[in-house]
């Protein structure tokens, strides 16, 4: 298959806060070594936009969908926000067994592993699980700041948005061992300084995503970022250069754009590790 014929899917990750001393942290999970997409890399929870995401039992059970914002100035339709915010809010309890939703329902830890597994096989689907353990969930939680687009030399190409979500300092994730086989709380320089010395891989969108929250000094202020950003839709371009493997940005000097990356433009694979440059 040319790399034009290659089906590129909606996607939504999202980026989970917690407030921690002197700070906060988000939460990164290790995708499977088999997996298809990303082995062996620290991710946020997220996947595809599955069709089902797009039904209207889905969005009738979420609260605070928007019918404009930035996903629709993308080009998508009603339902198919719908289906970014569902696809959200299910793979964070499939994947990482958080839920985003009014009140905690009451369930057993086997209970709670068998919708995972239920939701993860798509035998149920978020509406289902909704009206199952009587829970309604909250779009307005989720604030999406970035937009990704897998660039076309990659086998498998994803139109992700990312979407930033506060939850108390006393969330705990736990890891499926389907998909994810590790979870770790950290905060967002921290995670740059491990991927640095080799402890853990971070995939592009990530090292960027995470260095714009570094600079945040508290969750209220990395809140107030999110909802300010005006996401660019970024495919980013590959690049050699003098023997560097680099990925522009929109509004390089070497990819020109009308929506353009304000500041650093280039992430660089430097020993292994990626980082975000200025041109």
């Amino acid at each position: 298959m040319s790399t034009a014929e290659k089906p590129i899917r909606p996607a939504s990750t999202i980026v989970l806060a917690r407030p921690a001393p002197g700070g906060f942290e988000v939460l990164l999970m290790k995708r499977h070594s088999g997996s298809a997409f990303m082995p062996n890399m620290y991710v946020y929870p997220g996947g595809r936009v599955d069709e089902a995401d797009c039904s209207a039992p889905n969005a009738a059970c979420i609260d605070g969908l928007p019918t404009g914002g930035h996903i629709a100035a993308s080009g998508a339709g009603p339902e198919r926000v719908a289906g970014f915010y569902a696809a959200a809010l299910r793979e964070c309890f499939e994947e990482a067994d958080v839920l985003l939703c009014g009140r905690e329902p009451e369930l057993t830890a086997a209970e709670r592993a068998g919708w995972r597994e239920r939701l993860h096989t798509g035998e149920r689907d978020l509406a289902a699980f909704a009206e199952a353990v009587q829970v309604r969930f909250d779009a307005t939680r989720l604030i999406p700041f970035s937009h990704w687009i897998t660039p076309d030399f990659e086998s498998r190409r994803f139109d992700t948005w990312f979407f930033l979500v506060a939850v108390s300092g006393s969330a705990r994730a736990r890891h499926d061992e389907v998909e994810t086989v590790d979870s770790v709380w950290l905060r967002p320089s921290e995670a740059l300084q491990q991927a640095a010395v080799g402890s853990i891989g971070l995939a592009p969108p990530t090292v960027c995503t995470l260095t714009l929250l570094a600079e945040q000094e508290s969750i209220e202020a990395a809140l107030e970022w999110a909802h300010r950003q005006v996401p660019v839709p970024t495919m980013p371009k590959l690049h050699d250069d003098d023997g560097v493997p680099t990925l522009l940005l929109p509004g390089d000097p070497l990819f020109p754009s009308d929506e353009a990356w304000v500041g650093r433009t280039r992430v660089q694979l430097v020993d292994g590790t990626w980082i975000w440059r200025s041109a």
